[in-house]
Formats: structure tokens, C-alpha cells, sequence
């Protein structure tokens, strides 16, 4: 019924329009319009919930197995660590500023230089070095230490103004400026650094910091004095230095002391005056420096050791340029200090030193070969971002805030950029075989937001393909937007529709752009492609004509559309029982994106072809129109006289612009990938463009007669005796079944580690992965967990939480919102309040510290009691020491104590590392030794009692009154038989302990220089109470779990070895677990496989079912199925072709692919079945099999070769993007449905051509009988007899016909 098209001679079809058809016919526009106006409504409603964070991106995904015990104990012990606060304490409100590592990263390219470790390489990283710290933005923004400024006068003490607070000083300093004082004082600290404040003339006043780390006025009573030959020095900022290679291989002792002397020392505590709340730097004294030097220490102490200190080696390093006779010999012989076997020769600390910086510096599979230097192609040096930055005066408190913001804010803005154009030219100075990478912690959140942004360019490629693709292919521009804009508006339609079930979205939804553009624009063929087909054939005249055709060209599309969505939403569906959450809401929101989609085309899209029909069609008429309309605005063959009777590519004006356009994106896709891939798109828009374009539109379209003519003749063409094409192809199969079977059976296997996030050779993932690198095994310890007080078997109660709620991950050890209720057990918390539960507590730390196979703990690694807090000292011999003493308690191991008249510093060589924290060794230090009433003179209350710093009043009213007295008011006799205490809970509960662990334990450690010691620091520790219960507690282990990855085999066999060895040695405390987060991806990898095992049986069972529903004949659906399934094992092949393993993006595609590919099949098989042969009684069976298979390539082989070309176009953008995810998703995705479709055409046809179904056979026993028994095809159609014959058809039945019926056909 089209004005002005060649009618072919067919009878008239008799098809009466529903009424939802009719109204769709009648009234396209207001259809069209109120479905645009509902789809833009429901967008903006779900923008708005986006905008408001009812509905949440979450770009990392939750990977968690929420369900296993594993995952469940782990969240348990996380959420209950946090959940306990240690909020009442004074010492917790001085806190540390953040800082950041900076690293230089310098590495060996491929076939690259084998050693860095040599002279001219050590230069090169020097100089690297030197660039980095003269950058202006490096010295704004580092880590600062403070120390005298020898260019800037010092200004000599000259009176001071108790009343006033006033100091007069020549020269008076300036307002603002930091100054150190040097001398005696009642009030200021020898050494001590003060602010310039309210200056005039030549007085001013200090200020320090107080306890809120506020500024606060030095103030001065009647009393207090300063000595008449005291000094302020000029304080100078300057970055703290690089610790490198290059200070150990080039060292130099006057340097180092140098620097030492001038006061350039990080600050080792913070010493408060009592009765006072001021907290004041004090540069460390320092031995062997001149007496005019500010941190000079008059005592007759040894010299200190610059040779070898850490300290000393990270503040001064001189360059090759000042010691040019350097040989290779002697680098050699400074690097081999860092060998463990050379570290016997000098002292405990300054061997601790070396090892800190070895970890630190080079790879942790670099060795020496005895004393030797062993090689390394990658070195790394190690400077910080921090404070106090330009400014600021402090490091900590609301400065501390204020500064992290800036320092984000200034990474984001000019930082990342000025470090990648300084890396960029040191790598061009470079001699192309090493390469250095600079970057940070603070970096890379922001270089991740830029590298998607560019990677969010792929979608826009994606998109512009798929519209070139339907505009070239309909030659409508107004259709192909109408199929973009349904396209895309489903996914905001399928967030709303989330919105009731979760209020999180994963980051595998973003996925869902790529694959619904493909499925989108398939239905979109579908559809149009039957509107173009219902054209030749006759419908009558007048409006009545038009709903006609509609409704034949509507029934026909939907019927194969409502196959293909069902199949593809259940396999969707399937994926989304899948017990890993982002998998899970991957699977339903993928099912919603497709269900939206159809009812879209169904509604939208095909009132679009109405108007389309009245309004474009055949009315945009141009001077090189196409017969029947313009084609994109012309005919594009008109325009290059195309010949249709000559084979394409033998045709010039086609064959140099398609191959000119390939050759120049394959050459582009080499140094520049999006290009390339514009460029090889273009070639085939080209190519469809010119052939869609055919001039007479009464005959099929070239791939429509392909497929009937050429494509068919050569699957039934004898290649030998009984044997055709079809026939050697299901050989083929065969063979390529068991070989795929083979593969993926013996070689298939789970990942060992993480996915990579970006691809191989981008420089943040070559900085990830050397980061990964210098994670020395004896140093980068996974941490293992055991916790006490909650329910092991149901540690937590997820009832009404939302599973995809963002959890822990690699880099958030913290979720941010509760992941379930704490189920706290009565049981297991008398357990460990019991006498026997705390021997056994003891005991088990004991064991742990001496079990390498355990935990990772340094040797003659011993706890030593020094002032009422245990402390882990390197002792060689501590039996033979007589500064030691031996306690042998109750429970447990022996350990030993020391008089505290000695410093602690002479107590063995240094600390160590015990492989554990027990909260247990606190608190047996507080029963024990604090509150041992038999000390003597005093006992450690006493002390603090009679302690102005603790007691500025007197003992009367002092808070420290509530040491050693339980939580009822009752004192507390302790010594070596008070523990295990039979009243643990109250000690536990009491003000005193508390006082303890916080201004006491906790104190000493930080005063000693052992700030880093883990759980007890900042705001929790390891056992709490609650309402005077002693509620929870854990113990932390430093495991020897291998710090490199293994295979899932390997991490099943670790965990059970500590789960073993914890049920063993915790009878006692049998309701204790353990929390490890490297066995949630244990769970993880393991639950993976399984659920993509339950996803693909329940995706195949499914659309066995729709299969056979579909086309009412158990045999093709069985046929159908066993397509799909090779598919899938096919895909498996191709994984292990690739050399990846079966992980989580692998999982998803596999789903995916089956969710997509089937397509093809259940397309095919509908036609396949639903096409019926003319005068079937009269024609053998094998061909009413082959007659069937080439009407059902006629029909909708067109649909399917567009619907894929314009899947794997969506995709292959990705093939081309950085991020490993995007990546391997784009590849895996278009070879796959390039697989399914070959499998269809080239399996299925076939299987159908040889054992296809005829004469009712396997038809479901409720199928319908037809009368008639020839019915027409649902698509003009070539047949191989007659190449210029036509047919007609039925929406029910399409079939091809050699000769036309004159008969009008009934539906």
C-alpha cells in the first residue's frame, strides 16, 4: 500500500487489526507522545532520586558472599570494633596528622636495563630526586620538619614581662614566624618551638598549642624566669628529606651530622608541663654536634652513629657530583649493609634501620648472594605530602582537617597535572630503558576520575556507531533517533523501577549501556525490517490498508521480540540469584533495562514507524533519490552509479573508499586506538550505506538475496558421495565440541589474585603493581583476626539490609552503614572472663609469637615490662643480663621486666615485632605490675599521684585516684598470683583501667617512640566494655600468609590450617572466630564458579522451555538448546585461549553471552518452525527441511546480521579503553556473539536442515492443527528455482513460495 511503489502481483491479505492496533495506526503522534512525555517523566524522577541519594552509584561494586559464615564473621568483627569508641579520654584529642607517601618508582622497561643498582644509574635517580623536591609544588605541599635557619640572626633574650607575658628580644623577630628557644626556662622548653604573636617594637609573646591543638599564650607568673644568656633561633621549614637508595650508596657523615645538628630531627615527643595543657615540639639532643648547634647535648654521651642511622641516611644524601671517584666497588660494598648478613656488623638499631629501608626501597624478591648486592631492574624512592603546609603551623587537630581539604583540593586542581608533566620530562630525558612514575595515594583517586571520564568517551562512540549503523540501514535519520532515544531512556526506566528493591547501583551496570544498545537496536531491526517486508505485499487500498499491514508487520516482529526478551530476561534473571551482590543486581537490573526496552519498542519505536510512514516515507524526495523515498537524504548507490548486476568489490567507486578507510584504521588502531576504530567503522557504514540503497525496492535487498540465493545453495552443495556443505559443517562442530570440552575441562581454571583494573603498561597500574612489589614478604603481612564475645555461628543478623549496600574492600576496611545487628553471645563472653578462658588467651599469644607458621615475628623478639607497660625489645641473651628479670605467671610463657631507673633505650637493641597484639598482655600489665601493691619505695599509683604533671593539686581529687580500684570502688591487690583474676569484669570496666590504657600504656609507648603500635593508638583498642560489661575483644596477628597470590586451592588450604589451629588451642573460647579479609575472596572466587554454574544450567533450562513454547516442537527446541550450549562451552574455550581465568568479569560475560547470543538461535528456530512449505504433501522431507531453513534465513537473516553488527559495534569501542573491566567485557562480548552467530547460521540451520522436524513430528500434543495447508511467506523471498519470483504472507505462518497463490489468505 505504499504511493508510488511497484506493487508485486499477490493477492490481497484478509488480517483483521486489534484495537490496540488500530489506535497505534489511527493515531501514531499522540501515541508517540504520550509514551515520550511518561519515559522523559520517569527519567527525571529517577535524576532526581541520583540527585538526592535515594538511589546510589557505587563504583566499586560489593563482591562480598554476604550469605557464608566466613564473610558474616568478618563483617561481624569489623562492625564491632568500630562500634567502640574510646571517646572520654584527654590523650586521644592530640592526633596525628595524615600524611601521604610519594614515590618515585623507577623501573626497567622490556628488554630494558638489567640493574639500577649500578653508578649511572644511582645518578640518574639522584638527579630524578632533586627535580621532584625543587618543584614549587612539592615544597608547598610536603611532609615539613623545622630546624635553624643559619642565614637568619638569632635573637638574644633580653627581658621578660611576667605581668605582660611580654619577651623583649634583639632583633625582635617577625610577627607569625616560628622560633626555637635555646636555654633555660621555668616555662619555655630547651629546644622547644613557639609563634611570634602581637608584636611591638621589640617585645612579643609565644604561643604553643594546647590540648584542643588550638594556639595558646605562653603565660608567666611572678616566679618564672628565663636565663639571661637564652636565645631564639630563627625556625626555617623545609621538606623532610627523600629516603633513597642514593643515601646509602653515596653516604656522608659530615652531611648527615650537619643537617642533624641544625635541628632537622622529627620530634620524638610532645612534653607537656604539669598543672599545664601545653603540648611543645622539643628537637631531640643530639650527641657529638659543635656546642653553638641548636640540638647540642653537653653531656659526654657518645658521638652519635650518622653513619648508619635510618634517621641520618633519610636527611642527607650527597650525589655523585660530589664524590666522582666513586667506584662500582664501593656502591657496592654501602648496599651490602642492606643485607641481612652484613647487618651483623653494626648495631641492632642501625640494622633495623636498613632492613625499614630495604622493605621499603627494593622489591621484596631482591637478595644479596651472601654479602653481595643482588641486582634489581626497579628502585623506588619514598618522600611524603603532609604538613604543616604553607600557612599552617601545625600538623594536628582542626588544622589537621582544614589541611587534608587542601590538599585534595590542590591534587585535584594543579597537583596530579605539574607531577605528570615533571614525570613526563624526566622520562624524555631518559636514556628509553628505564622510566620512573611519580605518584601518590592522595593522586590517585583523581587520576581515576579523569581516566573515566575519558573512558566514558567509549560510550559516546558506541552510540555514534549504533545511530550511523540504523541510519544507514533504515536511511531514516528520524528513525535511527527514535531507536537511540528508546534505547537509552530504558535505563533511567529500569532505575526507577530498582528503586523499591535497592538503593544501590553497582558499577556492573554500567555495563548495560553497551548491551542494551545491542538488544535495543536487534528489536528495532526486527520490527522495521517486517514494516519494510510488509510493503510488498498487498493489503488492499485507503487507511483500512494501512492498520492492516501495521497489524501483520506488528504480530510478526512482536511474536519473535517476545521470545528473545523472555529468554534474555530469565537468563538475566538468572544471574541475578547469584549470591555475590553486584552480580546478583547486575542480573536483575540488566533483566529490568530489557524488559523496558521491548514494551518501548512495542509502543514507542512503533509509532515512530507510523510516522515515519506518513510523514518521511516517500515524500523526501532529492535529485538522487532512492525508488520509493530519499535513502539518509540521497540514494548513496544512485550517487556512485553503483552496479548491481557486478559483484561489489570488483566496482572501484565502492572497493577503494571501504578498503582505503580499513587500511587506515588498522594503521591508526597502532599509535592511535579511538581513530582506528572511527576509521574501520566508517569503512562498513560505507559499505552499508551503499547497499541498503537499492533502486528497486520490488526486489529483496542484496543480503536478503544472499542469504536465499548464495549463502543457502552453498550449505546444500555436494561435496562427495551422500555428503553436502551442511553435512561436513556438523563434522566440524563435532570436533570443535571436544576439543572445547578438552580445554576448558583440563585448563579452566579460578583466579589467584584481583583483577587488574587497568590494562598492562598504563602508568597507574605499573604503579599499582609495583607497589605490590615492595611489599616485602616478612613485612606486608595479611592480618588475621580473632574475636571474642560474639555469636560464631550467626555473628550477625542481616535482617532488612539492603545486600548491595557498599561494604569492605581492599582499600575500605570500614563499610559505611552497619551491615547487619551484632548477635553477642553470654556464653562466649563468660568464656573469656573465666580464669581458665584468660590462661588459655595468654597461652594461645604465646604460642602465636613463637609459631612462624602463624605469625611473621622478628628473632629474639621478647616482652619486656618496663614501667608497668610491656614492650617487644630485641634481646639477644636476656638470661645472662642482669638488668632483667624474669616473671613466670601463672598462665603462660615467661617474659621479663626492667628497672625502669634505666631508659628503656638501654633495654636490649630496639623494638620488634611479636607477630601479635593480645589485649590480654594489657591486661596482665595492669593487674600484675601497675597495681602490684608490694612495690617498692612507691608503687606506679603512688607515683602518679605524687606527680605535679599528673596531680598539678595534689593526690586529693585526682582522677588517677580511680587506679587499681575495680569498677565497684574496691582496691585492687595485684602481683604475679592476682592473675587470672577472678573479677576481671569489673577490673575491666573501671575508671582506673581505662585511666591505664590511655594516659598510662598508651603514653609511655608514644614517649618512647613506639607511636606505630598498631590496635591501641587513636580511638580503640583491643577490648571493650559497655554499660560495665566486658562485652568484646579480639586479638590481631601479623600471619604468615603468603603475601603473594595463590591459587584457590592454596587459600582453602590456609584457611583451614588456621581454622585447625585455632580450634586447638581454643577450647576454652570455642565461640572465638576468625576474621580475615584475604579468606572473603577465598569465598568470593569460590561461590564464583558456583554461581556461574547455577546461572548457565538455570539460563539453558529456561530457554529450553521458551524454546519449546515457542515453535510448539520439542525437537527444535532441543536442537536450539544444544546451539546455545556449545556456545557457552565455546566461550569457555575462548577464555582459556585468552589466558584468562574463570573471575568475575569472565562470570558476567559467560551470563551475558547467553543472555544475548540466544537471540540468534530462538530468531532462527521460530522462523525455522512457523515457515511452512506449499503443497507440503507433495515434497520429500529433507527438502521441506532445506525449503524451511531457506525461508527462514529470508525472513530474518537480515535482522539478525544487522543486530549483530551493531552488538559487536557497541562493544567495540571497549576494545580500545584502559580499564581492564571495560576492556576484556568489549572483547570477550563481541567474539562471543560473533561465535553465536556463526553457531546459528552455521550449526543450527544445519541441525534443521538435517533433522528438523516435518509433518507434525515432536509437535507438543495441545498445538494447534492448521487447515490449510499451504500458507505464504511472511517476507518476499528468493526461491533458488526462480530468482525473481515473490510470495506473500501470513503473520502465522511465513513461508517461501515458488509461485505466487491467487488465493487471498485468511488470518
Amino acid at each position: 500500500g505504499d504511493e508510488g511503489e511497484k506493487k508485486v502481483s499477490s493477492p490481497v491479505i484478509d488480517i483483521t487489526p486489534t484495537k490496540w492496533e488500530r489506535a497505534l495506526a489511527g493515531s501514531p503522534c499522540c501515541c508517540c507522545w504520550i509514551w515520550f512525555a511518561f519515559a522523559m517523566v520517569m527519567t527525571v524522577a529517577a535524576m532526581a532520586l541520583l540527585q538526592n541519594e535515594s538511589l546510589k552509584f557505587d563504583q566499586n561494586g560489593v563482591w562480598d558472599v554476604r550469605g557464608s559464615e566466613i564473610q558474616t564473621q568478618w563483617d561481624a568483627f569489623i562492625q564491632a570494633r568500630e562500634a567502640f569508641k574510646v571517646v572520654n579520654s584527654d590523650a586521644y584529642e592530640e592526633r596525628s596528622q595524615t600524611f601521604f607517601p610519594f614515590y618515585a618508582t623507577y623501573y626497567s622497561k622490556e628488554e630494558g636495563v638489567e640493574n639500577l643498582l649500578t653508578a649511572d644509574r644511582l645518578k640518574w635517580i639522584s638527579e630524578s630526586d632533586s627535580k621532584v623536591q625543587a618543584l614549587p609544588e612539592y615544597q608547598e605541599y610536603c611532609q615539613a620538619v623545622y630546624g635553624s635557619d643559619p642565614t637568619k640572626p638569632v635573637h638574644k633574650f633580653v627581658s621578660l614581662d611576667t605581668a605582660a607575658d611580654r619577651i623583649t628580644a634583639t632583633p625582635a623577630p617577625e610577627a607569625g614566624s616560628a622560633l626555637f628557644f635555646k636555654g633555660n626556662s621555668s616555662i619555655l622548653f630547651d629546644g622547644g618551638r613557639y609563634h611570634v604573636i602581637n608584636v611591638e617594637g621589640d617585645s612579643f609573646q609565644l604561643a604553643s598549642n594546647d590540648n584542643s591543638l588550638a594556639e595558646k599564650l605562653e603565660q608567666f607568673g611572678d616566679l618564672d624566669y628565663i636565663a639571661p644568656d637564652g636565645e631564639f633561633i630563627q625556625a626555617i621549614r623545609r621538606c623532610v628529606q627523600t629516603v633513597t637508595l642514593s643515601a646509602v650508596a653515596f653516604r656522608n657523615p659530615e652531611e648527615q651530622k650537619k643537617g642533624m645538628c641544625e635541628g632537622f630531627v622529627t620530634s620524638t615527643s610532645r612534653q607537656s608541663r604539669g598543672g599545664s595543657d601545653a603540648f611543645t615540639p622539643v628537637l631531640s639532643k643530639v650527641p657529638g654536634c659543635d656546642p653553638d648547634s641548636l640540638v647540642y647535648d653537653d653531656s659526654n654521651a657518645p658521638p652519635c652513629n650518622f653513619s648508619y642511622d635510618l634517621q641520618c641516611l633519610s636527611t642527607a644524601a650527597t650525589g655523585l657530583s660530589s664524590a666522582p671517584s666513586i667506584t662500582q666497588a664501593q656502591i657496592d660494598e654501602e648496599l651490602s649493609f642492606l643485607c641481612e648478613e652484613k647487618q651483623s656488623e653494626i648495631d641492632a638499631v642501625a640494622a633495623l634501620g636498613y632492613k625499614t629501608m630495604r622493605q621499603n626501597l627494593l622489591p621484596q624478591d631482591w637478595g644479596c648472594n651472601g654479602k653481595s648486592p643482588g641486582k634489581s631492574s626497579i628502585v623506588r624512592s619514598l618522600m611524603f605530602f603532609g604538613g604543616p603546609i604553607k600557612g599552617y603551623k601545625t600538623l594536628t587537630g582542626d588544622a589537621a582537617t582544614d589541611q587534608l581539604d587542601d590538599l585534595i583540593e590542590w591534587a585535584a586542581s594543579d597537583g596530579l597535572s605539574a607531577f605528570e608533566k615533571l614525570e613526563k620530562e624526566l622520562n624524555d630525558a631518559s636514556d628509553d630503558k628505564t622510566n620512573v612514575i611519580l605518584m601518590s595515594q592522595i593522586f590517585l583517586s583523581v587520576a581515576y576520575t579523569n581516566l573515566m571520564v575519558t573512558e566514558s568517551l567509549y560510550v559516546l562512540g558506541s552510540f555514534w556507531f549504533v545511530f550511523m549503523w540504523v541510519w544507514c540501514s533504515t536511511g531514516s535519520m528520524f528513525i535511527a533517533a527514535c531507536c537511540m532515544f528508546e534505547t537509552f531512556i530504558s535505563l533511567p526506566l529500569a532505575m526507577l523501577a530498582w528503586k523499591p528493591f535497592g538503593d544501590y547501583l553497582g558499577f556492573l551496570c554500567i555495563m548495560m549501556i553497551f548491551v542494551i544498545l545491542g538488544i535495543g537496536a536487534d528489536d528495532v531491526f526486527v520490527l522495521f525490517d517486517a514494516w519494510k517486508q510488509s510493503g510488498l505485499l498487498n493489503f488492499g487500498e485507503g487507511e483500512e490498508a494501512l492498520a492492516k499491514r501495521f497489524a501483520w508487520a506488528y504480530r510478526r516482529a512482536s511474536g519473535a521480540m517476545l521470545v528473545t526478551t523472555v529468554t534474555t530476561v530469565f537468563c538475566f534473571f538468572a544471574a541475578g540469584l547469584a549470591e555475590i551482590p553486584s552480580i546478583s543486581g547486575f542480573g536483575y537490573f540488566a533483566a529490568l533495562v530489557v524488559t523496558f526496552d521491548f514494551l518501548l519498542v512495542l509502543t514507542f519505536f512503533a509509532s515512530a514507524i507510523l510516522i515515519y510512514h506518513r510523514y518521511f516515507e516517500a515524500k523526501m524526495k532529492s535529485s538522487c533519490a532512492c525508488a520509493g523515498g530519499s535513502h539518509m537524504f540521497c540514494c548513496p548507490a544512485t550517487c556512485i552509479r553503483l552496479d548491481w548486476n557486478r559483484p561489489l568489490f570488483a566496482q572501484p567507486r565502492v572497493a577503494f573508499p571501504f578498503f582505503f578507510l580499513l587500511i587506515v584504521g588498522v594503521v591508526l588502531c597502532v599509535f592511535y586506538p579511538m581513530g582506528g576504530a572511527i576509521s574501520i567503522c566508517l569503512a562498513f557504514i560505507f559499505l552499508q550505506a551503499t547497499t541498503s540503497s537499492q533502486d528497486d525496492v520490488s526486489q529483496p535487498r542484496p543480503i536478503e538475496k544472499f542469504l536465499q540465493e548464495t549463502f543457502y545453495a552453498q550449505l546444500i552443495k555436494p561435496v562427495g558421495k551422500g555428503l553436502t556443505v551442511s553435512s561436513l559443517l556438523l563434522l566440524s562442530w563435532v570436533v570443535i565440541v571436544i576439543l572445547a570440552a578438552i580445554v576448558v575441562g583440563t585448563s579452566l581454571r579460578l583466579p589467584e589474585e584481583n583483577e587488574k583494573f587497568l590494562t598492562e603498561g598504563h602508568r597507574l597500574q605499573i604503579f599499582l603493581d609495583t607497589d605490590a612489589e615492595f611489599q616485602s614478604q616478612s613485612n606486608a603481612m595479611s592480618h588475621v583476626y580473632v574475636a571474642f564475645g560474639l555469636d560464631k555461628a550467626e555473628a550477625l543478623d542481616r535482617t532488612g539490609v539492603d545486600m548491595g549496600q557498599p561494604g569492605t574492600s581492599w582499600g575500605k576496611m570500614v563499610p559505611d552503614e552497619p551491615l547487619g545487628v551484632l548477635n553477642f553471645n553470654e556464653a562466649a563472653r563468660q568464656s573469656f572472663l573465666s580464669q581458665e578462658g584468660q590462661s588459655e588467651i595468654i597461652g594461645v599469644c604465646d604460642t602465636i609469637r613463637n609459631t612462624p607458621a602463624i605469625a611473621n615475628s622478628d628473632a629474639d623478639c621478647h616482652l619486656v615490662n618496663w614501667g608497668s607497660v610491656t614492650f617487644p625489645r630485641i634481646l639477644a641473651d636476656p638470661d645472662s643480663d642482669p638488668g632483667l628479670m624474669k616473671v613466670k605467671p601463672a598462665s603462660g610463657a615467661a617474659y621479663y621486666t626492667a628497672d625502669q631507673s634505666q631508659p628503656l633505650t638501654a633495654v636490649g637493641n630496639g623494638f620488634c615485632a611479636t607477630g601479635v597484639y593480645c589485649f590480654m598482655y594489657d591486661i596482665r600489665d595492669y593487674i600484675v605490675h601497675f597495681c602490684d601493691a608490694t612495690r617498692s619505695p612507691l608503687t606506679h599509683k603512688r607515683e602518679m599521684l605524687e606527680s605535679p604533671r599528673y596531680c598539678p593539686e595534689g593526690p586529693s581529687g585526682c582522677k588517677y585516684e580511680a587506679l587499681c580500684k575495680d569498677a565497684s570502688g574496691n582496691d585492687m591487690n595485684g602481683g604475679v598470683g592476682a592473675f587470672p583474676s577472678d573479677n576481671l569484669e569489673s577490673i575491666m570496666a573501671s575508671e582506673g583501667y581505662d585511666l591505664y590504657i590511655t594516659d598510662v600504656a598508651n603514653a609511655q609507648r608514644r614517649q618512647n617512640g613506639m607511636s606505630y603500635d598498631a590496635l591501641p593508638r587513636s580511638t580503640r583498642q583491643g577490648a571493650f566494655t559497655q554499660d560495665g560489661t566486658f562485652k568484646f575483644a579480639f586479638l590481631s596477628l601479623n600471619s604468615s600468609l603468603p603475601g603473594a597470590s595463590v591459587n584457590h586451592d592454596e587459600q582453602v588450604f590456609h584457611h583451614d590450617r588456621f581454622e585447625a589451629f585455632f580450634e586447638k588451642h581454643l577450647t576454652v573460647n570455642n565461640q572465638a572466630f576468625m576474621a580475615a579479609f584475604v579468606f572473603n575472596w577465598m569465598t568470593t572466587v569460590g561461590t564464583l564458579l558456583q554461581n556461574t554454574i547455577q546461572s548457565v544450567a538455570m539460563a539453558l533450562a529456561f530457554s529450553w522451555v521458551v524454546l519449546v513454547l515457542a515453535t510448539w516442537n520439542l525437537i527444535v527446541g532441543t536442537l536450539t538448546l544444544i546451539v546455545v550450549a556449545v556456545i557457552v562451552l565455546v566461550s569457555g574455550g575462548l577464555i582459556v585461549a585468552a589466558g584468562w581465568n574463570l573471575g568475575i568479569i569472565e562470570s558476567i560475560c559467560v551470563i551475558v553471552v547467553i543472555g544475548v547470543s540466544v537471540d540468534y538461535s530462538v530468531h532462527l528456530a521460530h522462523a525455522w518452525e512457523v515457515h511452512e512449505v506449499p503443497d507440503a504433501e507433495n515434497v520429500p522431507l529433507h527438502e521441506q527441511r532445506r525449503l524451511k531453513a531457506q525461508g527462514a534465513l529470508g525472513t530474518i537473516g537480515i535482522s539478525l546480521i544487522s543486530g549483530l553488527v551493531t552488538s559487536v559495534g557497541s562493544t567495540l569501542f571497549l576494545w580500545f579503553s584502559s580499564i581492564n573491566f571495560f576492556k576484556k567485557f568489549g572483547m570477550f562480548l563481541s567474539i562471543t556473539l560473533c561465535v553465536s552467530f556463526v553457531a546459528a547460521f552455521l550449526l543450527l540451520i544445519p541441525l534443521l536442515m538435517t533433522f528438523g522436524p516435518t509433518g507434525g513430528c515432536g509437535d507438543l500434543p495441545w498445538r494447534k492443527k492448521k487447515d490449510q495447508p499451504a500458507k505464504s511467506s511472511g517476507a518476499p523471498s528468493v526461491s533458488s528455482g526462480s530468482p525473481g519470483s515473490t510470495a506473500v504472507a501470513t503473520a502465522e505462518a511465513p513461508t517461501t513460495a515458488t509461485t505466487a497463490s491467487p488465493e487471498v489468505t485468511e488470518i
